[in-house]
C-alpha cells in the first residue's frame, strides 16, 4: 500500500514538473534548429544569421527545457560590389594580370617611356559599381606626378572621371555611372611598377544577430521566432552569457514554418491579421463606429463597459440605468420616461380612433347625399 501511494506521489510530482516546464510554442511563426556539433565539451557556443530578428525569441531543448539566451548585434560596412574583370591590357610588356592577383611580391612593369606617360586598361564582365581606387606601387617606386581615369559606359559612352589630377595611393572616382571599363594613364619620369589594383565599390551595412547560449555537443536545440502576442517569455540567467575569441562561431540555420503556430489567438475563427479585437473573441468583428478597432475590446466613453456591452457606448454610463428596459440606456435615450414608450399600446389605440373617426364621417358625408 505504502508503495502504491509513492507511486502516485511519483507520477503527481512528475506530472507536475512536466506541466510547468511546457511552453506554448503555438504563438511562434517560426522555427530553427539547431543540433550543435564540433565543441566536444559543453560551452557556450555563438551562431550567427543575416536574417532580421525581431521580438521575444525563446529556445528549448527536449521540447520543454527553457534554454538562456542573448542576443547580439552587429551591423558593419561592406563592400557590395561584385567585381569580374574580363580582360587587363597595356600597350607595354609585362603580365598586367599581376595588378590583381592581391600579391605584392608579383609586379606590372612598365618599359621607360621618353614622353612619360604609362596606360593600363581594366574591363569589367559587366557595368560595376566603382567609388574609389587603390594602387599599391612596387617597392621604393616613386609616386608618379599626375594620373588620369577615363570610363567607358553600357551605353557606349566615354566619361572622363579624373582629367590629370595629383596622384593619390587612392583615387576617388565621381559617381558618373557605372563603367564597363576603366583605362589610367600615370605620368612620371621615372620607372614605374605597379604591384596591385583594387576597388572599393557600393558600400552598404549588414547586420549580423549573433545568439549566445550554453550548449552541449550533439544536443538539438529549437529556436523559437516571430512571435505574436501572448508567446511564452524566458527568465534570462543570472549569470551573463560572454563570448570571447575562443568561442565557436556557427552559421545558423535557415529558419523554418513552425507547423504549431497558430494565427487566431482568442479563437472566433477570425485571424488575428483581420480580427480587430485579436485577444478577446467575437466571430461578428463588430465595429459600430468602424474605427478600425473591435467594440469587444473598446471603451471609448471610458465608462469601464466595451461598446458591445454598453448600452450608450458613446456616453458615459457606468451604471447601465435602462428605466424602459429597451436596451438603450437612460443616458443615450431621447424616449427614456415618455408615456409613449411607456404604455405603446396608447399608440395603436390612438390611431384605431382615428380610423374610426374618419370612417364615420365619411359614412355620414355618403348618407346626406343620398
Amino acid at each position: 500500500m505504502k508503495n502504491f501511494f509513492f507511486f502516485l506521489i511519483t507520477i503527481s510530482l512528475f506530472s507536475s514538473v512536466a506541466l510547468a516546464g511546457e511552453r506554448d510554442t503555438s504563438r511562434y511563426e517560426e522555427k530553427t534548429e539547431i543540433t550543435v556539433k564540433g565543441i566536444v565539451t559543453p560551452k557556450i557556443v555563438q551562431y550567427n544569421t543575416h536574417s532580421p530578428i525581431e521580438g521575444e525569441t525563446l529556445l528549448l531543448t527536449d521540447f520543454i527545457k527553457t534554454v538562456p539566451h542573448r542576443w547580439m548585434r552587429t551591423t558593419p560596412i561592406i563592400d557590395n560590389t561584385n567585381l569580374t574583370v574580363s580582360n587587363i591590357s597595356s600597350p607595354f610588356s609585362g603580365t598586367p594580370s599581376a595588378l590583381l592577383d592581391q600579391n605584392n611580391s608579383t609586379l606590372f612593369a612598365f618599359e621607360p617611356q621618353e614622353n612619360g606617360n604609362y596606360s593600363v586598361t581594366i574591363s569589367f564582365a559587366e557595368p560595376t559599381v566603382v567609388r574609389s581606387v587603390d594602387i599599391n606601387l612596387g617597392s621604393g617606386i616613386i609616386p608618379p606626378k599626375k594620373v588620369s581615369v577615363s570610363a567607358v559606359f553600357a551605353d557606349g559612352k566615354n566619361g572622363k572621371l579624373i582629367s590629370r589630377g595629383d596622384f593619390s595611393p587612392v583615387l576617388e572616382l565621381p559617381n558618373l555611372g557605372n563603367p564597363i571599363s576603366l583605362s589610367f594613364i600615370f605620368e612620371t619620369p621615372h620607372v614605374l611598377q605597379i604591384a596591385d589594383i583594387s576597388f572599393t565599390g557600393e558600400q552598404k551595412e549588414l547586420q549580423t544577430n549573433s545568439i549566445l547560449f550554453f550548449a552541449e555537443e550533439g544536443k538539438t536545440y529549437t529556436l523559437y521566432s516571430k512571435p505574436h502576442f501572448g508567446y511564452a517569455t524566458y527568465t534570462p540567467d543570472p549569470q551573463p552569457l560572454v563570448n570571447d575569441e575562443k568561442t565557436p562561431i556557427f552559421s545558423l540555420p535557415p529558419a523554418q514554418k513552425n507547423p504549431a503556430f497558430h494565427n487566431d489567438f482568442d479563437g472566433d475563427g477570425i485571424l488575428d491579421e483581420k480580427d480587430l479585437c485579436p485577444k478577446d473573441a467575437d466571430s461578428n468583428n463588430t465595429d459600430i463606429d468602424t474605427n478600425g478597432r473591435g467594440d469587444v475590446c473598446e471603451d471609448p466613453d471610458i465608462d469601464g463597459i466595451f461598446s458591445i456591452k454598453d448600452n450608450c457606448p458613446f456616453v458615459y454610463n457606468p451604471g447601465q440605468e435602462d428605466k424602459d428596459q429597451d436596451k438603450k440606456g437612460n443616458a443615450c435615450d431621447t424616449e427614456e420616461n415618455r408615456w409613449t414608450e411607456n404604455n405603446p399600446f396608447l399608440f395603436w389605440s390612438i390611431m384605431g380612433g382615428i380610423v374610426v373617426l374618419l370612417g364615420g364621417i365619411m359614412w355620414n358625408t355618403i348618407r346626406k347625399k343620398s
